[in-house]
């Protein structure tokens, strides 16, 4: 059986994710600070293996331990693993004037530090295995196209872009290593609510027309987009070190 982890994965994206990936046989591990009830109904409903880990990403003197955990989950039937970096946070939506060390550091913390340091320490682990593994990262379009008052979080987000190129180029030409990086639309999620309800009542409006009305802006559902990835990552089309863009 092939097994999938997934970082954040109690709303949004991340829950959409294991709920393809349960739907499509795999055994899910799912790490993020709080639980979902829904997750292990569809687990035992599909008959899969899913194993949920309670852990807060940004204490990273625990990121060893989490490892260990991980692994001793894995068993040695595993076929695959697909490891998705999908926790991550906007906030602070503001503009750079604003902006406060606190929240620059809490961010990178998240954002970009956490899944760099957990990538190393995973890798010294299961390098001694010979799973085939995919590492996928959940990135930004802001990366590419900059937003107002989204100054930290694409720079953040640009930090694990050059980080997964960066890893990419170091296991050129191992065929049981893929990379991947994904530049997922806007989508229907917690997060982006929350950065709705950051700016004002007159650009939340208008925001709503151009989705509801004129049909101007695009905001997709995450089962969606996670069926999508999911695709893309069992079909393995691309090149490692790849930065998908849905456009």
């Amino acid at each position: 059986m092939k097994y999938v982890l997934i970082t954040g994965v109690s709303k949004g994206l991340g829950k959409a994710l294991a709920k393809a990936f349960l739907y499509a046989s795999y055994g899910v591990i799912g790490i993020s600070r709080t639980g979902d009830q829904e997750l292990e109904e569809e687990a035992k409903k599909n008959g899969k293996p899913f194993t949920f880990l309670s852990w807060d990403l940004t204490k990273i003197e625990s990121l060893e331990d989490l490892v260990s955990q991980i692994l001793s989950l894995l068993p040695k039937e595993c076929e695959e693993l697909v490891f998705i970096h999908n926790a991550g946070e906007m906030q602070p939506v503001t503009e750079i004037k604003n902006l406060t060390a606190p929240d620059i550091h809490h961010n990178f913390l998240l954002n970009t530090i956490s899944p760099l340091a957990l990538t190393s320490a995973f890798l010294r682990r299961f390098s001694t295995t010979s799973i085939p593994l995919q590492m996928v990262f959940i990135s930004s379009r802001s990366v590419v196209a900059p937003r107002k008052l989204w100054a930290v979080y694409g720079a953040a987000k640009a930090s694990i872009d050059h980080f997964a190129q960066s890893l990419a180029l170091e296991y050129r030409g191992k065929k049981s290593f893929h990379v991947l990086v994904i530049h997922p639309p806007a989508m229907d999620t917690e997060m982006r609510k929350r950065y709705l309800k950051k700016r004002s009542w007159f650009f939340w409006f208008l925001d709503w027309i151009s989705v509801h009305i004129l049909r101007q802006k695009k905001v997709y559902h995450p089962d969606l987009v996670a069926w999508k990835i999911l695709y893309l990552i069992e079909k393995k089309s691309l090149p490692s070190g790849s930065v998908w863009r849905w456009e």
